[in-house]
């Protein structure tokens, strides 16, 4: 009876501990949780705007799952941005919303939250941008650049009114529009080409005598000439300089601290003094197919 007794005493005492062992698994389980994207809007989510889809920046399905880049890093970064909150979610808002002032969602019981963040390729001085908000240092760069033959008689920007230009996308259009003494001296002799193949073929067959063009189009082109890759840098020259840069960054809320906040969190996921490695620059690559971010940031504290 004496050995029953202590056979049953020393399993209760194994049971209470494995009963403590467990429950500290769920509770560490609970308080190490990562916050994540969600669609339940409550007091404790932060609200990130967006107008449209925008890819590769940012697109979200019909679940409201997002993707690409900015919703990548956004799901990198939250925990260092997230302040009070527990989570963040997208919502859609009109063009021309006002972060920080005007509700971007009501619930059920008609209550209204504000965004104080949007996403969606937003672009650094473009329209009244610069006014309706404050942006975090430049995300993405994407400089229109000009390319020409290395035997080309134009060796820079000054040569080149009244050349035949071969244009490339919507950036490169716009960035000659805005350097009028080029575009009125070349209006004649200026086409238009859908894809960036095209463009140079025209230059090699000497139909065109520059390619104007920006980097999101010319740092992923694979030029086939004759069925066979080529690259072109065996017979291209870029001139010194460029017409234009579109700088893309994430918004705030005018003059809301959340800017320096996700400025220091995108500081800390690239910067290996931060981190373990370099976590920002994959990201990029993936979605750009290069490396399209010169991002830096030093703190104020520094």
């Amino acid at each position: 009876m004496l050995e029953d007794t202590h056979m049953t005493k020393m399993k209760k005492i194994l049971a209470v501990a494995l009963c403590v062992l467990l429950l500290g698994s769920v509770f560490a389980g609970c308080s190490g949780k990562k916050a994540e994207q969600t669609t339940e809007i409550t007091d404790e989510t932060l609200l990130i705007a967006y107008t449209a889809d925008n890819a590769p920046f940012f697109q979200i399905d019909e679940k409201g799952n997002a993707s690409g880049f900015e919703a990548d890093l956004i799901a990198k970064i939250f925990d260092s941005i997230k302040d009070d909150c527990k989570n963040y979610a997208y919502v859609k808002v009109e063009p021309g919303y006002r972060l920080g002032e005007e509700t971007a969602y009501t619930d059920k019981d008609g209550k209204t939250y504000i965004a104080y963040m949007a996403v969606g390729g937003l672009q650094k001085n473009d329209g009244t941008n610069n006014e309706d908000y404050s942006f975090t240092n430049t995300v993405i760069s994407n400089r229109v650049v000009t390319l020409v033959k290395k035997d080309s008689k134009i060796k820079d920007y000054s040569n080149l009114g009244g050349a035949k230009l071969a244009v490339v996308s919507k950036a490169a259009q716009n960035a000659l529009a805005d350097n009028a003494v080029i575009a009125d001296r070349s209006a004649k002799t200026t086409t238009v080409y859908k894809t960036a193949q095209a463009a140079f073929t025209a230059l090699y067959q000497d139909k065109a005598d520059a390619v104007v063009i920006d980097e999101f189009d010319l740092r992923t082109l694979d030029f086939i000439l004759d069925g066979k890759k080529q690259a072109l840098s065996d017979w291209t020259t870029e001139l010194s300089g460029q017409l234009d840069t579109v700088e893309y960054a994430f918004a705030t809320a005018k003059y809301d601290r959340l800017k320096d906040d996700i400025n220091e969190a995108l500081l800390e996921l690239k910067d290996p003094k931060y981190n373990d490695k370099d976590e920002f620059t994959p990201i990029v690559e993936q979605y750009f197919g290069y490396n399209a971010s010169n991002f830096s940031y030093i703190p104020a504290d520094k």
